[in-house]
């Protein structure tokens, strides 16, 4: 999959994934906090947008 390239937070959008993904698994970040996670994911970042553009790509190359 690929970034839209019209999306102005892509790549900040997976590095505060993979980071915070990092910081769950090696007990950092308690997983507690996985619904703040998830929250960021949909307010700052949009991530329908991101889930839609993914989606987009799938069915193309079916």
């Amino acid at each position: 999959m690929t970034a839209d390239p019209n999306d102005s937070m892509a790549e900040e959008l997976v590095r505060y994934i993979n980071e915070s993904l990092v910081k769950f698994m090696s007990g950092k970040e308690p997983l507690a906090n996985w619904d703040n996670f998830l929250k960021t994911l949909d307010t700052k970042f949009d991530v329908q947008k991101y889930k839609d553009s993914v989606t987009i790509q799938l069915k193309i190359k079916v």
